[in-house]
């Protein structure tokens, strides 16, 4: 264990209620850092990254008010592995770089970093414990389809390029069944944030 702050990886597969735990602990004060929205950040219009991307693809990669059109990136790296293997080199550096001097500054009884995939992910050495936020596979393609408003075949295949659910397992100290209500998330969620204050450093 470092001597440092209390900092906690929250992980889980498409729909099963990452983002609605996140804004949970948000909601009791606890620094959420979110390696998706620092991937946003620093692809955005005049960073390092968004000029390497456009030089990589060319301009047909924006959109037409100069983005970067992720939809597009989305899905030339879902079906080109290789491709998939660059962006990551270019980006998971600078993001890991950015959640460690975020950790080093953040305040609070703990820290939760959202990284969806976690457990496909290398060089991570600044989590003390790993939340694991799951549910069956069902009810991910269901609430995947409604929120995305996308067909149920294009959940299950990105399904298939994910962690597998006994891969996530692996790697958690804490598992968190999201199959009820938001309620129910909440109440859990409640009584895990209780016992990660007691957790000594």
């Amino acid at each position: 264990m470092r001597d440092t702050m209390l900092t906690i990886g929250l992980t889980g597969g498409i729909g099963s209620g990452k983002s609605a735990a996140s804004n949970f602990f948000a909601s009791l004060g606890i620094t959420i850092i979110d390696a998706d929205r620092i991937a946003h950040q620093i692809t955005s219009q005049g960073t390092r990254s968004f000029e390497d991307i456009l030089s990589h693809y060319g301009p047909s990669i924006l959109l037409e008010n100069g983005d970067l059109n992720r939809k597009i990136i989305r899905d030339t790296i879902f079906n080109q592995p290789n491709e998939k293997q660059w962006l990551e080199e270019l980006l998971h550096p600078q993001i890991r770089k950015i959640i460690t001097d975020q950790i080093s500054i953040s305040t609070g009884p703990y820290i939760i970093v959202s990284i969806p995939l976690l457990a496909k992910s290398t060089g991570i050495t600044f989590l003390d414990r790993v939340l694991l936020i799951d549910c069956t596979q069902e009810l991910q393609i269901q609430r995947t389809c409604k929120r995305d408003h996308i067909e149920r075949q294009k959940v299950i295949d990105i399904l298939q390029q994910q962690a597998s659910r006994s891969e996530r397992i692996a790697i958690a100290d804490d598992i968190i069944i999201n199959n009820g209500t938001l309620t129910d998330l909440h109440h859990k969620l409640q009584s895990l944030h209780q016992s990660y204050l007691s957790l000594p450093l």
